[in-house]
């Protein structure tokens, strides 16, 4: 039995229900199956804070100096993040039990270490600190498909530009004499800059390779996912 269970079963059994609470722990565990999913270190991720214990940002724990609203997850967009969230389960003798975890605002779901603090503070600063963890390895996550992705659009302007340029220069050869001089020169100009165009994006391509370098596997898998190759 978890101790989000045991602790729901202390909140019910309070209630003097004792068939509520039957239902209830019967009710949980199927839902465990569903929306609960561990992960590594022990942690559990939720759809949402289960059993409706009470819980609260990490940032308005009293006490604690956390002076943001969550760290945010995405590479280059600030519209999404995660924040520490303290959920508080039923005390023990007396004695403070909390569980840090942290909220994913794009998916409204909870992230949760499967470790009891005894004191309200230091499941805050534990929840911030989780949260802070889980958005730069977000982060790192999305700058890896970004990449990818610019790396992919990089490759089709390329093929694109190569087809116009083998076109010119077929129509060029078909032509021969035909062209006044002028319409040879820009031909040929536009030619010439076609060929600038997939210098200077093959040097990007490069550079965004380059960038990879420091990634974990995990994060190479993810730019070859967004370039829709095997490029890394």
């Amino acid at each position: 039995m978890s101790q989000i269970e045991i602790a729901v079963k202390d909140v019910l059994a309070r209630r003097g229900d004792r068939r509520r609470c039957l239902d209830k722990m019967r009710r949980l565990r199927e839902d465990c199956g569903r929306v609960w999913y561990k992960e590594r270190n022990g942690a559990r991720w939720t759809t949402g804070c289960a059993t409706g214990l009470r819980h609260t940002y990490a940032d308005a724990v009293e006490g604690v100096r956390i002076q943001h609203t969550g760290w945010f997850c995405r590479f280059e967009d600030n519209s999404e993040k995660y924040r520490g969230v303290v959920i508080q389960l039923p005390a023990h003798k007396g004695v403070v039990r909390a569980l840090a975890a942290y909220e994913d605002s794009e998916s409204e779901g909870l992230h949760v270490e499967m470790r009891i603090y005894n004191d309200m503070a230091d499941a805050a600063r534990a929840a911030d600190a989780l949260a802070e963890h889980y958005a730069e390895e977000a982060r790192d996550h999305s700058e890896a498909w970004t990449r990818g992705r610019e790396w992919r659009v990089l490759q089709d302007e390329i093929a694109e530009a190569r087809a116009t340029a083998r076109s010119l220069i077929a129509e060029i050869k078909a032509a021969g004499k035909q062209f006044s001089p002028a319409i040879c020169a820009a031909l040929r100009s536009q030619l010439v800059g076609l060929r600038r165009q997939i210098t200077t994006q093959r040097k990007a391509c490069a550079e965004l390779v380059g960038v990879s370098g420091w990634w974990a596997e995990e994060y190479r898998d993810v730019f070859n996912e967004g370039a829709e190759a095997e490029v890394i």
